[in-house]
């Protein structure tokens, strides 16, 4: 192989910037007062949620922004969005 061959693949028209904001994880939930929980006979009641990877602000959305430690980008698909509700109940 020749060397001006291998001198012409090592470029950097490829390399981007990845900044972005991203909300990753987010987790809210309330709790009854104690009157209303009383008058259902529970000692406590809480509802919540929790969502993982739930928005992302980047230049570039064919990708996952947060490169690995080597710094090459496979084109592989970004995190999933997930999203659980609950409810806690204490008697």
């Amino acid at each position: 192989m020749n060397s001006y061959r291998m001198i012409a693949n090592n470029n950097s028209r490829r390399i981007h910037s990845t900044d972005h904001v991203r909300l990753k994880g987010v987790t809210a939930g309330i709790s009854l007062p104690r009157e209303w929980a009383n008058a259902i006979r529970v000692h406590q009641l809480r509802v919540y949620f929790t969502g993982h990877n739930l928005w992302t602000l980047a230049a570039h959305d064919d990708y996952d922004p947060e490169t690995p430690a080597d710094g090459r980008m496979w084109y592989n698909t970004p995190p999933l969005k997930s999203y659980s509700i609950g409810i806690n109940i204490n008697f």
